[in-house]
């Protein structure tokens, strides 16, 4: 369940948070540990917490809450909301179609479609100076190391946010979403390869 609250009555400083059922215990724990993880290496992670909901007086049982990666969310880690926020799925096709945009929608993909291309048309030493540029490159190394300390396979092609900060010089950064494949869970791979293999 996603939850909105009105703006000027958040939840704490939170406009938007995910109720989530996990059907599978050990996802209870998986998903705030791992944002623990990414916290503690120095990225902005989502707040979780366990509640115990109610509907129309009904009890339905004990919750993950997760906050939703919003401009709440930016704004409560310090960083300039009025970028562009895009979430990557799984499903979709190229750059635009895997990638929803959650902030000045009306403005396009144009700067993640251009980020991409200058991406693939460079090699080597002129690759690495954009990278440099355009990415705050040391969050962006801690994100891809926590995703490997957690063995997150599911998290290099899907369940990501990307964001890219406002201005002539703005930096992309990326920040982690639906943690509950961590911690060597699996899901179908055999052998131990989800540790080392992504």
């Amino acid at each position: 369940r996603k939850v909105h609250f009105h703006k000027d009555r958040p939840l704490g400083d939170m406009t938007t948070i995910n109720l989530i059922h996990e059907h599978v215990d050990r996802f209870v724990l998986a998903e705030p540990l791992a944002y623990e993880v990414y916290r503690k290496a120095g990225n902005a992670a989502c707040r979780t917490d366990f509640v115990r909901t109610w509907i129309d007086g009904r009890p339905i049982g004990f919750q993950l809450l997760v906050e939703q990666p919003n401009k709440a969310f930016l704004r409560h880690n310090k960083v300039n909301p009025d970028g562009n926020l895009y979430k990557c799925v799984w499903f979709g096709s190229g750059v635009v179609g895997q990638h929803e945009k959650r902030t000045n929608a009306h403005t396009g993909h144009d700067d993640l479609v251009k980020l991409v291309a200058d991406l693939n048309r460079l090699k080597g030493d002129e690759q690495w100076a954009l990278i440099k540029t355009q990415f705050n490159v040391e969050q962006v190394i801690n994100y891809f190391a926590v995703n490997m300390l957690l063995s997150h396979w599911d998290g290099f092609f899907n369940n990501y946010f990307a964001y890219h900060s406002p201005g002539r010089r703005g930096k992309w950064t990326l920040y982690p979403w639906d943690q509950d494949k961590t911690w060597g869970f699996h899901d179908g791979i055999q052998g131990n390869g989800v540790f080392y293999d992504m």
